[in-house]
């Protein structure tokens, strides 16, 4: 199965030669499936973006791998502080993670967000590097352990939810869920955020 990069070489960048968060889902299946096994594709695209070092990480990583889920990080919260405000003056923002697990890619656009709080979910454990490797669950499964630590937090609402990418399908799964629990959601913002059409047709591990 091609991921639709063409003209690469051993020093190409993912990211530079056109890889995003919706080809990371697919191109970690597809290197799941050729290892059996379950890699971090934010250590690895964002660490070893290449070729060439994406295989001195996997020689490295390959007999030490560990694959988690939920149930074995329910010890680790999901959820960061990207912008601390005040919330006494501003409802909180709450931002889901793209692909990767990370919300790396928000740090720089919540500096301008003054006084407004911004929270981030992140997957279970990758604050704490536990774990070299992130099994991938459904959107629900998401949604349903991110709502777990939300509403530790912030049981009342009202929400304001935002995701980018595949993000923003765990958005709005959330969004969802806390309606069905009669929550009051005010706002959820998908960016880039693909269709049912768009999403990457996963191979089966």
């Amino acid at each position: 199965m091609s991921l639709g990069i063409d003209n690469i070489n051993e020093d190409s960048d993912f990211f530079e030669v056109g890889g995003n968060s919706l080809k990371a889902i697919n191109f970690l299946a597809l290197l799941n499936k050729g290892f059996g096994i379950h890699f971090n594709s934010t250590n690895i695209l964002l660490n070893s973006p290449t070729p060439k070092s994406l295989t001195a990480f996997i020689k490295d990583k390959l007999m030490n791998v560990k694959p988690i889920d939920f149930m074995e990080s329910e010890s680790y919260s999901s959820l960061i502080t990207l912008n601390h405000g005040n919330a006494n003056i501003f409802p909180s923002i709450y931002m889901i993670h793209p692909a990767g697990g990370s919300c790396g890619i928000y740090y720089n656009m919540t500096k301008y967000f003054g006084n407004i709080p911004v929270y981030g979910f992140e997957f279970p454990g990758l604050q704490n590097h536990e774990s070299s490797s992130i099994k991938y669950n459904t959107v629900q499964q998401y949604a349903q352990n991110y709502l777990t630590d939300f509403l530790k937090v912030n049981a009342f609402g009202p929400y304001y939810l935002f995701g980018s990418s595949f993000g923003g399908i765990v958005a709005y799964e959330m969004a969802c869920e806390l309606m069905n629990r009669d929550k009051l959601v005010k706002l959820v913002i998908m960016v880039d955020t693909p269709s049912n059409q768009d999403m990457p047709i996963i191979p089966t591990l």
